[in-house]
């Protein structure tokens, strides 16, 4: 039990998930309390905000929502597309996403909208994961329930194609005719970033690998050192079970994101091979 908290823990996306359902219910309290303009002005992304010198609101924008219906179309697209562009990146490559596809989505939203409104919403967020999944995975079938009913099965890349059609025709014919509410050019913001970041040319760049250390009690840390395992990969062996077992024992103690890209190559590997080779 402790070993699959502590799993769960390692998980950004359910970090994130968690993070915004706390910012909602304290936005739906601090609305009971005739509060929540407040919290708009101070966290929303506006031009007056810009202008105020608010700048940290081109980010935390992405924390608040319209309602329950807007934060939860963003949860499911966070927990099924953003949970699956984790588990085949690095956790540095997924911080940068998640930055990238919100600074993008904001600052594509106030360069139309400077004079007109506030934006609230992890929907450049969510688009940005969207996107990247669907060009690292172009021909990888998914199956999703069509208005909640109706099971259909497409390939990403057409997917893709058919969100950001669609996405360029509210902005252009609704957002700039102020004729809607919703932020249609930060989600194109979002794709936009998802589309950057998942081109070779940014995969070729040596990006500093990310890690967050707390610090703990004599006691507990020497515990912690007597549970730990050494996780050395032997490149010369070709014994794949016994290189499985220790890439098994990470992931069950440290979560599927703490593997490297030679042990996610090596597991691939041999998922493959003993598909060919059942005992």
């Amino acid at each position: 039990m402790k070993n699959r908290l502590q799993g769960r823990v390692q998980s950004l996306t359910d970090l994130i998930i968690l993070i915004l359902i706390f910012c909602f219910v304290l936005q739906s309290i601090l609305k009971l309390l005739g509060g929540e303009s407040a919290l708009f002005s101070l966290f929303g992304l506006s031009g007056l905000n810009l202008t105020n010198g608010y700048i940290w609101t081109l980010f935390t924008y992405a924390l608040l929502h319209e309602g329950i219906i807007h934060l939860l179309w963003n949860l499911l697209l966070i927990h099924f597309v953003s949970r699956k562009v984790e588990q085949y990146t690095f956790k540095s490559e997924f911080i940068i996403l998640v930055a990238a596809s919100v600074t993008s989505g904001s600052m594509f939203w106030i360069l139309f909208n400077y004079n007109v409104g506030t934006l609230i919403g992890a929907s450049a967020f969510a688009m940005g994961s969207l996107t990247h999944f669907c060009l690292k995975r172009p021909n990888e079938p998914m199956t999703f329930l069509l208005f909640f009913i109706l099971p259909v099965t497409i390939k990403p890349k057409y997917l893709l194609l058919i969100f950001v059609s669609l996405e360029f025709y509210f902005f252009i014919f609704n957002e700039l005719a102020g004729n809607s509410q919703i932020a249609h050019s930060a989600h194109l913001g979002g794709a936009f970033a998802g589309l950057l970041l998942s081109s070779k040319n940014f995969a070729s760049i040596n990006i500093p690998k990310f890690s967050f250390k707390f610090s703990k009690s004599p006691k507990r840390a020497n515990k912690e050192k007597k549970a730990t395992y050494n996780y050395t990969l032997n490149k010369t062996s070709t014994n794949y079970e016994s290189e499985i077992d220790k890439i098994l024992d990470k992931i069950n103690e440290k979560g599927f994101g703490s593997l490297n890209q030679e042990e996610k190559e090596l597991l691939e590997k041999a998922k493959n091979l003993f598909k060919t080779n059942p005992k």
